[in-house]
Formats: structure tokens, sequence, C-alpha cells
């Protein structure tokens, strides 16, 4: 479903793709498939009355990016907003090379202490420095195939600061293997993360672009 705007986007993801220096690989069609989703499901909100301020932007949360291409296309598809990437120290500096390839004239930031990180188009934190964000608020949140990665104690961490941060009318995507073995033997199941009785599901079930693949027929 939704054919021609996932073509659209492929076809954009392809042009970020070569300003990276990527192939447009069946990953890429992944994360176009996940963007379409967040465009037909996230409302945005209404511009504030008066000359915009920096604080008003709109911003989108995406926890473990891989190489970046995701907030990449999210950038180019919602220009107005502020991308902010949290990832472990040597996966984040990938994406921002990416990110930095493929948008060179924009605002690149790494979290710092008493900064101003409104002004960023593009803001860089390393999973340790979480707690830096508190002075922002989210309207999107993505995480996609890193949750699965994680013990409980750093889910539940995760989820907490969603829970604190993000604005009463959010949309959080969060497509992870139902169930995983860790190193050190502790199995991660999907449906034990912190969900509340409260949660409004949207959208729930096996994610067909991370079930199959793009191949030969055998």
């Amino acid at each position: 479903s939704h054919k021609r705007r996932i073509f659209q986007l492929s076809r954009l993801a392809a042009k970020i793709c070569r300003r990276m220096g990527l192939d447009p690989t069946h990953t890429v069609f992944r994360q176009v498939c996940t963007a379409n989703i967040v465009e037909r499901h996230w409302v945005q909100p209404e511009p504030a009355p008066g000359k915009p301020q920096p604080g008003d932007r709109p911003r989108i949360l995406v926890i473990g990016d891989g190489s970046g291409i995701l907030s990449g296309l999210l950038k180019a598809m919602f220009p107005a907003c502020s991308l902010v990437l949290v990832d472990i120290g040597k996966s984040l500096l990938y994406q921002a090379h990416h990110c930095q390839k493929a948008n060179p004239e924009m605002n690149h930031m790494l979290v710092e202490e008493d900064t101003d990180l409104s002004q960023a188009d593009f803001l860089y934190c390393p999973t340790e420095s979480l707690h830096t964000l508190e002075k922002l608020d989210f309207d999107v949140a993505v995480n996609i195939a890193s949750m699965q990665e994680m013990n409980t104690t750093t889910i539940v961490r995760y989820f907490d600061f969603l829970r604190r941060r993000l604005k009463t009318n959010n949309l959080f995507y969060c497509c992870n293997r139902e169930s995983k073995t860790l190193v050190g033997g502790e199995v991660s199941e999907f449906y034990n993360y912190p969900w509340h009785p409260g949660d409004k599901v949207m959208l729930e079930g096996e994610c067909p672009w991370h079930r199959f693949i793009v191949g030969r027929p055998l």
C-alpha cells in the first residue's frame, strides 16, 4: 500500500545516500517504509502565532539510527524539524559523519552542558549523556532494532526519559524483535517493555519490511 509515496520517498532517499556516499540498499528501503509510517500517523503541531522561535521547532528523537539515513530522510521530509540522534559513541560518530556530508550547510551540534541546543538542525547525543536532553521536548521518537540489544535496565531508562520529555500528542515508533537472548543470557521481550495500559496503540504486529527481504526467488 501507499506505493506512490514509497516510490517518491525512495527517490529522495537515493539522493540523500549519494550525498552521504552510501548505496540505496534494502536497508534504506526499510527506512523509507518507516518514514512513510511516521508521515502518515504524525499530526504535526500548528505553528505558534507571531514570529517563530527556535524552541517552537518540532523535534524528532531517533534512538540508534545505524548509519544516519533515517534521520537524514526525516529532515528532508520535515525541513523545519530538529533531529536529535542518540546512540553509543562509535555509532553516533558514524551517523554524524554521514548527516554532515548530506547537509553541510545545516547546524550540527554535539550535546554539551549549558549550551543552547534549540539552534541545532542535527543534535548528536551519546547515550551516557541522555540527561543533557532533559531541557528539550519531543514530538516524535523512533527506535528500530536497537532496544532489542539493550538489557531491561537500559530500556526502562529510555522509557522513563520518553515519558518525561515526549509531548502530550506524541508519536513513538518502536520496531524491535519480539524476543532475543542477549550476551549473558538475559532475554529481551518486546511485550515486557514498560508499556502503560493507557498507551494508545495505533499500529501493532510483525513489520513486513523487517520480516522479508528483496531478492531473487529460490
